[in-house]
This record gives structure tokens, sequence and C-alpha cells, in this order.
């Protein structure tokens, strides 16, 4: 995961791993969807998208840098119940 440009943070959290919340999640703002580049996806998905977007990005165990992606999202709200749905324990930060 390319964490050379930096990309808005719209929400973030933590999350338990074997008990411990030792994990952090953020859902970043994108403005591209990369496609798989794949010549037997459909070109629905082999293709990038531009526009807005929501990416959910994880740390591993007891890591600072998100190095796990969660996927792409068209919104917010999907982005959110992604996470919440493939974690447990999720808790959000407060917004600033």
């Amino acid at each position: 995961m390319n964490e050379t440009t930096e990309k808005p943070v719209v929400k973030s959290g933590t999350f338990l791993y074997g008990g411990l919340r030792i994990c952090k999640v953020r859902i970043v703002k994108t403005d591209l969807w990369p496609g798989s580049g794949d010549y037997e996806d459909p070109p629905e998905f082999q293709e990038d998208k531009y526009g807005e977007f929501y990416e959910v990005q994880y740390t591993a165990v007891r890591e600072e840098r998100f190095s796990a992606g969660g996927g792409y999202f068209e919104n917010l709200d999907e982005a959110v119940a992604s996470v919440e749905k493939e974690v447990t324990g999720v808790e959000w930060d407060e917004p600033n």
C-alpha cells in the first residue's frame, strides 16, 4: 500500500485482535479506485475508476503502518459497514 501520498482520513478507530485492542483501522477519501488490470476480468473491474471513493486501511498487530487493505467503497456508510462486519469490537474515534 502506497503511503507516500497523504489521503484525508475521514474516520479512524481501533478493533480487537485476540481480545486486545491492538489494531487500528482508518477510512480515507480517495479519487482513485484501482482496477485489477486482469484481462480476464470484466472491464468494470479491470479499469481504474476516477471519482470520489472511500478506502479502508488496517494495521497489522501492534504496528503503526497501515499495510492491509480492506477495499474501496462508493460511500462512507458502505465503508463503515464493511469494517463493522469484518473486524471484532471496532470503536470509532470521536471526530475532531
